[in-house]
């Protein structure tokens, strides 16, 4: 099951399963949750069959879907587990909603437009809606205009983690702050009409804020004197037409030539020996392979084995490229377009609070980087440095996504011979890491931001030429 899909499915199963509603009671139309969850009542129908297949509901031709599956003394324990279990996720998540969501809640403002407010408008307006899920579904109203759809895949994943907007039910001290949400969609609206578009972000950090904190107290009160359950952290699960190993295992090889692991005319171990190391059959090792030889990462020579390509060695032609491909680097762009509206402020607090051996190691990296003129590998050095030492665990788990995303533009920057290496060795300059060496980390990730801004529409146009034809649509900054 797909996206969107998998959602409804989670969203119904919990809601049943945590007691929201009652035996024999039937749940919304396919239509009704089509329009809610904007997907068609087809994909909503998907969802309610896998629901019936586990025996939470009965199906029947033209009748909505009825409740078979009774909860009772079921539910507070449930919440308990649930709430606990990830206490220190809602902590962890409420630090990092200023360095991440905020920043995409100011890039969604910035390219809304009139219809786009409109229906916002009428979406908070709805008074015998509940605000928790009110305040959701504005968020994704905010977020849509920026046409990425890996963003909006981030989004419902996170509202799956934390389930904030579909499980409370009256009594809870979440929902008893329902007129304070409500307030607050009530002055998104006022922010609207009076133009005032800056504060909305900061409306829905508070409100968001206070869920979270309210999330915490409702766990206390629910009893942890056993002491906290293991916690389970937010995983991010990137949605894909084709979920398959070899695209993780591509990513992974291409990462480690990247850094060196595997250096230009060297040859990889065997398919046998790599497909051990990563857990997977040797089959997929060998697609895996094929992927890399189809971008010109690597070539493959009868009876000698796999050999890493020289940069510059061959540009990529986007005729030769297969659909597959295609859509990774896709990802990655609309990745890398996260990166762009985040990095700024990610990097300046991970460099603030890492250790002074981390940012030490960081400097000398970035520092042999340049020295041996390999300016495309710094992006991906400065992601995997965030994705390592963020002290926010959010954070560390979005950014180790981007980074493995990033390395299918490694084959485009590498072996691109019209980006000369004289601009592409300023992205980062010696007076750069100056400034990291003196502690002037603002300052530095100011310039590791800029840099990447002004790059990111060449990487649109040259995805473009190689086919991928929807980037510059889906990623406009």
């Amino acid at each position: 099951m797909q996206s969107r899909g998998y959602l409804i499915y989670e969203y119904f199963k919990s809601r049943i399963t945590f007691g929201c509603y009652n035996l024999y009671e039937s749940l919304p139309s396919a239509g009704t949750t089509g329009r809610q969850f904007a997907c068609s009542p087809q994909t909503v129908r998907k969802a309610l069959l896998k629901i019936r297949n586990e025996g939470y509901i009965s199906l029947s031709p033209g009748r909505r879907a009825k409740v078979i599956y009774d909860a009772g003394h079921k539910k507070n324990p449930l919440l308990k587990d649930y709430l606990l279990a990830r206490k220190a996720g809602f902590s962890d998540l409420y630090g990092s909603v200023e360095f991440i969501w905020q920043r995409f809640m100011n890039a969604g403002i910035r390219m809304m437009g009139k219809d786009d407010i409109v229906f916002l408008e009428d979406c908070v307006s709805r008074k015998e809606a509940d605000p928790l899920w009110l305040l959701t579904v504005s968020f994704w109203t905010i977020l849509r205009p920026i046409k990425n759809d890996l963003l909006l895949n981030l989004f419902w994943d996170t509202v799956r983690y934390i389930r904030f907007p579909y499980l409370w039910g009256s009594g809870s001290r979440v929902t008893s702050d329902s007129d304070f949400l409500r307030a607050g969609l009530l002055r998104i609206i006022s922010c609207i009409k009076s133009g005032d578009t800056r504060n909305i972000a900061v409306i829905f950090y508070e409100c968001y804020s206070r869920i979270i904190l309210a999330s915490n107290a409702e766990a206390y009160s629910l009893g942890e004197a056993a002491g906290l359950p293991p916690q389970i952290p937010f995983q991010w699960e990137i949605w894909r037409i084709r979920t398959q190993k070899c695209y993780t295992a591509a990513a992974s090889l291409i990462q480690k030539i990247n850094e060196g692991i595997y250096p230009e005319g060297s040859f990889l171990p065997s398919a046998s020996a790599l497909a051990q190391n990563y857990g997977v059959s040797v089959m997929t090792m060998r697609r895996t392979i094929r992927l890399l030889n189809e971008i010109s990462v690597t070539k493959t020579y009868n009876g000698r084995g796999t050999q890493v390509s020289a940069m510059n060695e061959e540009p990529l032609k986007g005729e030769k490229l297969s659909p597959e491909i295609m859509r990774n680097m896709s990802l990655s762009l609309q990745g890398l377009h996260l990166v762009c509206l985040t990095c700024g402020e990610v990097m300046r607090d991970t460099l603030a609070n890492a250790e002074p051996a981390d940012r030490y190691a960081f400097i000398q990296r970035l520092e042999g980087l340049l020295e041996n003129k390999r300016p495309s590998n710094i992006l991906p050095a400065c992601l995997n440095f965030i994705s390592e030492k963020s002290r926010l665990a959010y954070v560390r788990t979005v950014y180790a996504n981007l980074y493995e995303l990033s390395a299918w533009t490694f084959p485009l920057l590498s072996h691109s011979h019209d980006l000369g290496g004289g601009e592409r060795s300023k992205y980062l300059s010696k007076e750069s890491l100056n400034l990291l060496r003196s502690g002037r980390f603002g300052e530095f990730a100011d310039i590791f931001h800029k840099k990447l801004s002004q790059d990111f529409p060449w990487l649109q146009k040259h995805l473009a030429q190689l086919g991928v034809k929807d980037s510059l649509e889906m990623c406009r900054m």
